[in-house]
């Protein structure tokens, strides 16, 4: 999404009507698609992002409890022994 909103970025700045013309719409209406796939491009990059981040949050808070566990096992087995 985001290099088609650059291409079209590139068209506009560039004042490159054939994309515009090949396609059927007006250069407003092409400046709206342009903006609407830079949003959403965005977007989409920094909600995987975030995902990302709390995931790894997450596998830290799972990976700390299962050491604890682990450790308390190991105590367990030792006293047994």
């Amino acid at each position: 999404m985001l290099l088609l909103a650059l291409g079209g970025a590139h068209d506009l700045i560039s004042h490159n009507t054939s994309i515009s013309g090949a396609i059927g719409i007006s250069q407003d209406a092409f400046r709206g698609v342009v903006i609407t796939l830079g949003v959403a491009g965005v977007s989409l990059m920094l909600l995987g992002a975030i995902r990302r981040w709390r995931r790894d949050r997450d596998s830290e808070a799972r990976l700390a409890d299962m050491q604890q566990e682990l450790a308390r096992l190991e105590d367990e087995a030792a006293d047994i022994q």
